[in-house]
This record gives C-alpha cells, structure tokens and sequence, in this order.
C-alpha cells in the first residue's frame, strides 16, 4: 500500500471526504516539492558538474570511436599484459618473411642489424686514420 493510498484510508476512517484528502496531499506534496527545489543542495550525495569534470574523462569523439571498432582476442590479450616483459614475451620474432621482433644485439655499438636478421659489424669498415688521411689530401 503506498504512502496516498494508507492516508487516504486514515483520513476516510475520520469522516473526511475522499476530496478533502486528495487535496491535502496535492497541498503537501506540491509543498515538499517547492522546499525540495529551493533547497541550495537537495542531493548531497551527487556531484557537482565540477566536481565530474574533475573526477571523469569528458567524452571525447575520439576515444569513442576507438571503443565502437571491432576487437580481437590478441588485441584484448595486450591490454591486459603486466609490463614489457610480458608483451616480449607474446610476441613473436621477426622472420625474413614476417614482421615482429628484432632478435637481442648481444650489446656494444658496432654491430648493425642486417637483412637476415643477424647482427655484424659493417663490412669493409674503415678506420679513423684513413679517414683523417683523406681529409689532408683534399
């Protein structure tokens, strides 16, 4: 039973016409309803529209576009890596044929990588004197 149906029982049970006490709850409610409306916060426990730009990305055009595209089970996998480790892990070396991840250098700054996906040092390299030596010829 709702809260108009109980007074509504209460108020007949006291001889008052069904009319009376119709109109006393419109009265009431449309008072309830003005003291709710001019109170300075009536829902403390929503926020400001400040204080959800600040709490919440604003929509952006972009990003929602980006939600909207078709996923697939690798790419949902990547989000959800721990760290680069993880993601070295999943993925998959280059090949001569398939892209993907060059093979480790070993380290140093004189190897290059080559088109067979090994790494060497450049093939009839020079040296510093020859060059400085070339420079006092011109």
């Amino acid at each position: 039973m709702t809260n108009a149906s109980r007074a509504l029982a209460e108020r007949s049970s006291q001889n008052e016409t069904d009319i009376e006490v119709l109109t006393s709850l419109r009265l009431s409610a449309a008072a309830s309803l003005a003291a709710h409306e001019a109170a300075p916060d009536p829902h403390p426990g929503y926020l400001t529209p400040a204080e959800g730009n600040a709490a919440y990305q604003p929509l952006d055009s972009d990003l929602t576009a980006i939600a909207a595209l078709a996923t697939t089970a690798f790419g949902r996998a990547l989000l959800t890596l721990a760290d680069a480790a993880a993601f070295t892990t999943l993925g998959n070396l280059a090949t001569t044929t398939l892209k993907g991840l060059t093979p480790a250098s070993g380290g140093g700054t004189t190897n290059f990588l080559r088109a067979d996906l090994t790494w060497a040092a450049p093939a009839g390299g020079s040296n510093l004197d020859d060059i400085l030596a070339l420079e006092v010829l011109l």
